[in-house]
């Protein structure tokens, strides 16, 4: 597998060809897996830190030393690997006023990618996934949220941490929760010690406080939130590579697998609610797998159409 395509892959210019080609590359081993996990890190790292970019361009042989690293980092033998670079590479800032350009962290479809910020924040960025970096200064600390994510914030009491997804705003000092912005979906759901959550309606900006073991969902209708207690788990397994339902309907099951692999699945007359299902399954497989086990949790069966097209049917 070329760099180039690697790097067009997680860059999201990938065409529909090279995505799969990449997909498939990764799915043959599990070195294959760790060895693009590491690369998705260290793009990471090296998107956040600008001024070493700046630098190794003035400089050959600081061009020379980070193509050094960069080699020892494809080789890596996991995220935890990939982490360390980044920090090695000078990850941590030193604090200023000045705030630091919008930059952006994603996830390809079909993968989970772990990030640490310049004061030790940890970030699980579910598939399909992207997150800007609005402000990382002195008194405030703002990112926006394209899709689903997973934070340990680092705790300051100074400098509170804050996540936009366009319709909430999730207010934090240190702690970790999951949110997810994906469709009409804008929800938060808490892990440990405690978050605010300000929603958007047309008039007024309403407010809600968490603790754990608490999750807010947001009414796209009118931009109210229910608060729910739930089984935290059910909606954070992602972020260890598999996916755990309680009585889900087998359609929820079917759209967050499609979501997850980023292909299309044809569910025409499947009714929403039925058969709800409970278990667990592996994203760390192919899709054809998935769809395999999942055919053993529910009545029904899947038609592969093309590459990235299926169609599921009632048995």
């Amino acid at each position: 597998m070329t760099q180039e395509t690697l790097r067009k892959y997680i860059n999201g210019d990938a065409s529909d060809e090279e995505r799969l080609e990449v997909l498939h590359w990764a799915e043959e081993s599990e070195d294959n897996r760790k060895e693009l996990m590491a690369y998705r890190s260290l793009c990471n790292t090296l998107i956040f830190n600008g001024k070493l970019e700046k630098r190794a361009s003035q400089n050959e042989l600081g061009k020379k030393r980070r193509a050094v690293i960069f080699r020892r980092a494809v080789k890596a033998v996991g995220v935890a690997a990939a982490i360390a670079v980044g920090v090695f590479f000078g990850f941590r800032h030193h604090e200023t006023d000045t705030p630091i350009a919008v930059e952006t962290l994603s996830a390809p479809a079909g993968l989970i990618t772990e990030s640490i910020l310049s004061d030790g924040t940890k970030i699980c960025l579910n598939a399909g996934s992207k997150l800007e970096i609005i402000n990382y200064k002195k008194n405030e600390r703002r990112v926006r949220l394209y899709g689903e994510a997973y934070f340990d914030v680092t705790r300051d009491e100074m400098r509170p941490f804050i996540v936009e997804t366009g319709k909430i705003a999730v207010r934090v000092l240190g702690t970790e929760f999951d949110v997810n912005s994906k469709g009409d979906e804008h929800s938060v759901v808490l892990v440990r010690g405690a978050v605010q959550v300000d929603s958007q309606t047309d008039e007024e900006t309403l407010s809600y406080r968490l603790v754990p073991g608490q999750r807010f969902s947001r009414n796209p209708s009118d931009g109210s939130g229910n608060i729910a207690h739930v089984t935290t788990e059910d909606y954070t397994s992602w972020i260890n590579g598999y996916l755990k339902f309680e009585k889900l309907p087998v359609g929820q099951v079917i759209l967050k697998i499609q979501d997850y692999y980023g292909i299309c699945i044809r569910h025409d007359g499947l009714p929403e609610d039925a058969y709800p299902i409970t278990g667990k399954l592996d994203l760390r497989t192919r899709v054809d797998t998935a769809l395999v086990n999942l055919e053993f949790l529910a009545p029904v069966n899947f038609e592969k159409i093309s590459d990235n097209e299926y169609r599921v049917t009632m048995k």
